[in-house]
Formats: structure tokens, sequence, C-alpha cells
């Protein structure tokens, strides 16, 4: 883990960047010296500044989000990563950096749920004896009520963590809240909704190991229509990424349902064979706890009553007003029943109650400090400050709105590009490449032939404008590499060119590849288009890297893609398994389709690279199988 400061890390990236601090800033009202003091931790800039220095740096929300990562004080995904894997050793040694830098005092009561949370995680999920107190649930109660700014860092761990030693009354009320919650969504809303079917699953199953059946048999239906809505819902997005991670919880959930309906060899079968697939697909850690609530449900565990429990007044939220500002904050505080006083952090009652009415602005430092004292995911606040391409894009689209929808497209884009910066170096043609990737995608979605599309934006330049600036970043940031995977989704690449911008990737990035899902993506891609023509001399090159790709321990979407990719290296370095490998591959098609297949499958999916491999690899493979073999 990373000691870093946010300064060391702003003028590290700006020496990365080949910037000046007289460059980076340029037109952003502060000075070289105020940036040089920021960047040693003497003082703060205003959030306006640092704005328009992320521009100047071209330094995007992906890279903040990677620097809060590196941090091991934080309550962040990690926790629940691991509290799924019962790693308590991991989750011993986040909780004592978090209390070293969160000390627990009467001014800041968020501070002791987080420690609760570390605490709770850490009970073994087999102690029946374990009862929350009646002021443990009445804090988790509070907190558990839907809004937007829901998260896994700290809503789904708390499901997940404390529900099992919970009582009656406080699982009654989370499940109607979530019953009332899933219900006000239809098709046209579903994007809106930021409760993943994950929570959902974990709220059923402690309900099924409780033996709260009348619950469980309310909220069953409402959780599958809430999900097929999520997993259908179009156009893509991170709706329904979520939604494909939370089915196997959520079949597991019903298979469980099932069997405690009707125990039979048949209903046992069909839990442990959902085990069984997300083990073979390399989710461990999720595998690890579907196996530790299966041993939980079987036996159950006894209901108890907490009557002093009072349900929670829902706090009212503008979901289109969702971002880092005064009134949002304000509602956040209300929502985890804070004072003024509780949530400023190093100013004054006062301050706040100023910033919450509009009335004076935070510093960028105090604004990331008020964040996670709030437990927000830091996302609401970086991307205020540095919007993604595709926004840049999509808020130029929204100023053309004539009948011709392809004149409209390329129009945006002509005014999306006229906002490009022209350093640092390299850069530009990288985000010029993304712009128009992703006005290329709009432009396909409009039924325009290939032909067609190079009448409007020539692909081939636009990969070779990608290459070359992806050449000319000699320290390639995370960012970077989540722009050139967009470009190679949408255009893709002749062999040599990917396996030289892997190499490219590997020795300049800044940041670890093998910690990377985005490289693991980008590596899959590769991989799939290089066994599609049978190119072993290239795949017997990025063998290595193969074997170091990450793994996720929890999201199917993700950690299949990895697992495909090592069955295709497979394929071609020992053919002589072929029939084995093939196997896998099938079962890996079948799986994905179960969890992740919409209603209409139409157009491609997310998990549907097992398709594509059975389409454009098998007949490939066979042929020079048999070619090697004659």
């Amino acid at each position: 883990m990373s000691t870093q400061t946010i300064g060391g890390f702003f003028r590290q990236f700006r020496k990365e960047r080949g910037l000046s601090l007289e460059e980076a800033c340029a037109n952003t009202g502060c000075s070289p010296a105020a940036l040089s003091r920021f960047e040693r931790d003497q003082s703060d800039l205003s959030v306006a500044n640092v704005t328009q220095l992320i521009g100047n740096l071209r330094l995007a929300a992906h890279d903040l989000l990677w620097f809060d990562a590196s941090r091991e004080d934080l309550l962040d995904i990690s926790v629940y990563y691991a509290f799924l894997a019962g790693d308590t050793a991991t989750l011993h040694t986040k909780a004592a950096a978090y209390t070293r830098t969160h000390p627990l005092k009467a001014r800041w009561p968020l501070n002791g749920l987080v420690q609760l949370l570390f605490s709770v995680s850490q009970w073994p999920v087999t102690a029946p004896a374990r009862q929350l107190s009646p002021q443990q649930e009445q804090q988790l109660q509070s907190i558990l009520m839907p809004f937007p700014g829901w998260s896994y860092e700290v809503q789904t761990l708390t499901l997940a963590a404390t529900l099992q030693f919970a009582s009656h009354e406080l699982m009654a009320t989370i499940t109607q809240q979530f019953i009332a919650y899933a219900e006000s969504f239809t098709a046209a809303t579903i994007g809106s909704s930021v409760i993943t079917g994950t929570d959902y699953a974990h709220l059923l199953i402690h309900l099924l190991s409780h033996r709260e059946f009348a619950l469980a048999d309310a909220l069953l239906p409402v959780t599958r229509r809430y999900h097929q809505l999520r997993l259908d819902h179009r156009p893509v997005s991170p709706v329904v990424v979520y939604a494909i991670n939370a089915t196997p919880l959520i079949q597991f959930a019903q298979a469980a349902a099932d069997w405690l309906r009707a125990p039979s060899p048949a209903t046992t079968v069909a839990a442990t064979r959902l085990i069984h697939q997300v083990h073979e697909l390399g989710a461990q850690s999720l595998a690890t706890y579907m196996q530790r609530m299966w041993a939980v449900i079987q036996p159950g565990v006894s209901s108890w009553h907490n009557p002093s429990l009072t349900p929670g007044v829902p706090i009212a939220f503008d979901p289109d007003n969702w971002q880092f500002n005064g009134s949002t904050l304000k509602a956040v505080r209300q929502y985890y029943h804070l004072s003024l006083a509780q949530t400023a952090v190093s100013w004054s009652a006062a301050t706040q109650s100023r910033f919450e009415n509009g009335l004076t602005q935070l510093g960028f430092n105090e604004a990331r400090a008020l964040a996670e004292a709030l437990l927000l995911n830091p996302v609401i606040f970086y991307l205020d400050l540095y919007p993604l391409p595709v926004a840049t894009l999509a808020r130029m689209l929204a100023n053309h709105t004539g009948p011709d929808r392809v004149a409209n497209i390329t129009a945006a884009l002509a005014d999306a590009l006229e906002t490009l910066p022209t350093q640092p170096q390299g850069y530009e043609l990288l985000i010029k490449a993304d712009l128009e990737a992703r006005a290329i995608q709009l432009l396909q979605g409009e039924g325009l032939t290939p032909a067609a599309l190079d009448q409007q934006i020539d692909r081939a330049r636009v990969r070779h404008d990608a290459l070359s600036g992806l050449y000319q970043l000699e320290h390639v940031q995370f960012s970077d590499l989540n722009t050139f995977l967009t470009i190679t989704d949408v255009l893709g690449f002749p062999p040599d060119d990917m396996v030289n911008s892997w190499r490219w990737l590997f020795s300049h990035a800044t940041f670890d590849l093998t910690k990377s899902q985005q490289a693991t993506d980008l590596l899959t891609n590769m991989v799939i288009t290089l066994a599609a023509h049978a190119d072993v001399p290239h795949i017997r090159q990025l063998r290595h890297a193969v074997a170091n790709l990450i793994h996720h321990p929890v999201w199917i979407s993700y950690v299949a893609t990895a697992t495909l990719t090592e069955h295709l290296v497979a394929l071609y370095m020992a053919p002589e398994r072929a029939a084995v490998t093939w196997a896998a591959l099938d079962r890996q098609r079948a799986t994905m389709r179960q969890f992740a297949c919409p209603s209409d499958p139409t157009g491609g999916w997310i998990g549907d690279e097992n398709e594509r491999v059975e389409t454009t690899v098998r007949s490939v493979f066979d042929r020079w199988l048999q070619a090697h073999t004659d």
C-alpha cells in the first residue's frame, strides 16, 4: 500500500505528463508557487483551481480512484471482498490502519460505525449466540434506508456482514423498504436505480437462514423482477454490469429457498452446483462466501426480537441533483443523523452551514475529507471535477437536435474535438481517437455499413492516431489505459499492433498492470483476436502476461475474461489437451449464458465473449490442429 500524499501524487503526475509548474497552472487562476505548496502538502487549493489544473494535467477520475485504492486506511471495497473471502487477517489489518487515522471520538460518530462494521465482519457466521445490540440496530437501520449514495463499501458490506446477527424487526424493516424501492422502478427508469441485486441477494440469504419465510416469500418475486429489469437495461451501463455480477447470488438465494421448501437431492444439487460454477469461473471469494452461507442456511439460525427498534424517517433526495454540492451533502448529513459540528472535519459548524447553503466553497483537500467523513464514494466528487470524454460528446450531442441523426453525431464530434488540449504530447491524439471511437459506436447504432462509416470517420486513421498517441506517452497513466481500451473495443487492431501496444503498456505504465482489470480486458480482446487467426507466435509471446492476469475474486463479469483468456492460450500451447479445454470453454459459455444473457441478446451482451470464441475460434483451431497433426 502507498503512503504517498495527494499533493505528492499531483506532483508525480505533473512531472510524468512532462509539464512545468507554469504550464500546469496556465489559465487556472493558480500561481506556480501556490501549486508547489499544494504539491508539498503545505496548503490547499480551491476546487475551482483544481478543476482547471486537472484539465491541464489531463488527470482523470480513474487516476484519482487508482490513487485512493492504494490507501490502506479507507473503508473501501476491498473490505467487502475480504469479508466474502472470510479473510480475517486482511480485515484486521484494514481495521487497524483505519483506527490509526480515524480515531474514535464522539464528534465523529461515523468512525464508530465503521469500526463496528470492521468488528462484525470478523464475527464467525456460525456463532448464533451473538446478537447486535438495540443501539447498534438503530444505527444500522438508519444507514440502510435507500438513498442515491448507496455503495458496496458501506451499505452492501453492512447488509452482508451484520444482518446475520440482526433481529426480526430490523430485517422486516429493511425488507419492506427494499420491496417499496424495487417496485418504484419501471423499464424506463431502472437506469437510475442504485441498490444492486447483490444487496437483495444478501438480504434474502439472511432471511432464509433465519427462517423468515414470510419476508423471503414477499421479497423473492420482487427481486426477480427488479434484477431482470437491470439485466435488460439498454444501453449497456454500469447498472447492467452490476446486475450480471449479482446473478449468481440471486440464483443461489432462489435455490436455497427451493431447498428449504422441499429438501431433496435435486434441490441440494441445484444449490451446490451454483457454488461449483462460480468456483470454476474463478471467483473464489464469492464461491467461499456461498459455501459458508450454505453451511449456515441448512441448519438455520434462531430468530430474535428487538421491540425497541424505531423505524427511520426517509430523507428526501433529488436524484437529478446528486453531485458534490452543499444541498446534496446536507441531505447526506441528515441521512446519517449528524449535526453540523459532527460533520465539519477541520472547520467550524458555521463554515459547514455556509457550505451547505451555497454561501462558501471548500478547498480541494477539505472537499475530499468531507466526502470521506460522510462515507461517500469519492467518484461523486471526482467526476464533477473531470467529466469523462463520453460525457463531453454527450453534452455536445445534446446541442444538435436536427432530424438527421448522423449529421448530429458528426457535428457533435467536431464540437468535442475543439475542446481537446494541445499537450501533453501524445495525449491529444489518444483522446481524439477516443472521442472518434465513441462517435463510431453511435454511428454503428444508426445502422451505417462499414463503408458508410469510413466516409464519416476514417477508422484506419483513428487506429493510427491511437497508436501514435500511445507511443508518444513515456508515462502511461491508468486513465490512458482506459482510453486505449475503449478504442480497441470499438475498432480492434491487427495482431502486430496489438502485441506491440501491449509491450509499450507493460514497459511504460506508471501502475501495476497485473492489478488492473482493464489490462485483463485488453489482453482478453487481444488473445481472442489472435486465437481467431491461429496466430500461435503472438499467443506464445503473450502467454507469460496471461499467466499473471488478475483474477477478480468476486465479480463474474471480470473474472470470466481472465479464465477465458487462459483457456484460449491453453488451446494453442497444449493442443494435446484440446478436448479437455473445449469442454471447460463449453461449460463457461453455458454458465455465462445462465448468469449474464439478457431477455433479448440481439446486438451482443456483456459476457458474450464465449459466444464469440465459439463462432470465430473453434473452426479455425480445428483446421490449425488438423494441419499440425498431419
